[in-house]
């Protein structure tokens, strides 16, 4: 669970405060999620301010965390024209290829591959 964001009066002119409205505390986890992807057949990383030149997604129309405003940091993305492009002999038979989004607090990941290995590891 998240913590409550970070609440600010409606009267306050401190940008610096104003930045951090709606914001929340990081809290590092007792375990982490491990994901490693093979046989990649394109990526793009984003910084925060860049346009998506490659093409365009709705993020507005994507799943929320269920009490939050923030879309889940990881997601597959359904219908994507960019993988779309990717041609049939590209892909081994019998196999499917997805687009997942990754998002970071400064910047977001496009990978395009088979589906990826996971495991929840202890936080150490």
């Amino acid at each position: 669970m998240l913590p409550d964001p970070v609440k600010v009066d409606p009267g306050e002119t401190d940008p610096v405060k104003l930045i951090l409205a709606g914001s929340r505390k990081i809290v590092e986890g007792e375990r982490f999620l491990r994901l490693e992807f093979e046989h990649i057949w394109g990526w793009m990383t984003h910084e925060e301010t860049a346009e998506n030149v490659g093409f365009s997604l709705q993020v507005e129309a994507w799943p929320q965390m269920t009490k939050y405003e923030d879309a889940f940091p990881l997601v597959k993305v359904i219908g994507s024209p960019w993988l779309a492009q990717v041609p049939d002999y590209q892909i081994a038979s019998g196999e499917t290829m997805f687009h997942f989004r990754i998002f970071s607090m400064t910047t977001y990941m496009d990978i395009i591959s088979y589906e990826p290995e996971g495991r929840w590891l202890p936080n150490t």
